[in-house]
């Protein structure tokens, strides 16, 4: 992700309408397949219409969700987040940034998931809201990224320079607005692809102008390698598989919805 310039949503506030009616998680995703793993999870889940991306309205654990599926990268995030705190009437109970992300610590394996202690780019620090603790969900620091790590040696030169387990495109200038609205914020995030993973296809250069991977681009790639195919089944398997876990990790955590509002404060910039 860019520098704390880059994303008008920090600097600018949001206006509620108090209407008394009990306020919502919101959870804001990448691509399709994290969202699809979490609607479907939803008790009384439903398609609602959203000015951008596809968004859901439902039950999970204990809370009453808005789902959003905003597209890749800060740019698409940005204008997701100003959208969505824009269509809800109440402020959100929290604002959750969800969806998978690269491994940077060597100890982490496909599918682990984790709840972010802060955020960090490459000069600002974002705290995030406690949590109740959850079984099979550590505690790390996410960093941002503005582009898919494709090699090791990506991900261990972002590590060396940010000391973080992980990386996402999104949930930095996600936690920038929620700080800027006041709601608490919270990422979790689980493992796409480990630290020493080289990734079978070069998936940024695969990105249209939007910042969503072009799957035009992708399958000219893969014609130009068709050896990549057996790797990209494989990756494509492991991404499922941590989409899935993300979606129960998610589940597990607003079970205690309660006790997560009790716990939650809104995040401080250090």
């Amino acid at each position: 992700m860019g520098g704390r310039g880059e994303d008008e949503t920090a600097r600018g506030a949001v206006s509620f309408v108090r209407t008394g009616a009990p306020p919502v998680i919101a959870i804001v995703t990448a691509v399709p397949l994290e969202a699809r793993a979490i609607a479907r999870r939803l008790r009384g889940g439903r398609r609602v219409p959203s000015p951008v991306g596809g968004a859901w309205e439902g039950r999970l654990g204990g809370a009453a969700v808005r789902l959003l599926c905003a597209g890749m990268g800060p740019h698409r995030a940005d204008i997701a987040v100003r959208a969505l705190l824009a269509d809800l009437r109440e402020p959100p109970a929290m604002l959750l940034s969800a969806g998978l992300a690269a491994g940077l610590d060597p100890h982490l394996a496909i599918g682990d998931v984790i709840g972010a202690i802060e955020i960090v780019g490459p000069d600002e620090r974002i705290r995030c809201a406690p949590h109740p603790p959850v079984p099979g969900v550590g505690a790390a620091t996410l960093t941002a990224t503005n582009r898919v790590l494709v090699t090791p040696q990506e991900k261990a030169a972002l590590r060396a320079a940010s000391g973080a387990a992980a990386a996402d495109m999104e949930s930095l200038t996600l936690a920038r607005a929620a700080q800027a609205a006041g709601i608490p914020f919270l990422a979790i995030r689980a493992i796409s692809d480990a630290a020493s993973d080289r990734l079978p296809l070069d998936f940024e250069a695969c990105r249209d102008r939007a910042g969503d991977l072009d799957m035009r681009r992708l399958l000219l790639r893969l014609l130009q390698r068709p050896t990549a195919l057996p790797a990209l089944l494989r990756f494509a398997g492991g991404c499922r598989h941590a989409a899935n876990r993300l979606a129960q990790a998610i589940e597990r955590m607003l079970a205690d919805y309660q006790v997560m509002r009790d716990q939650a404060r809104t995040c401080r910039r250090d």
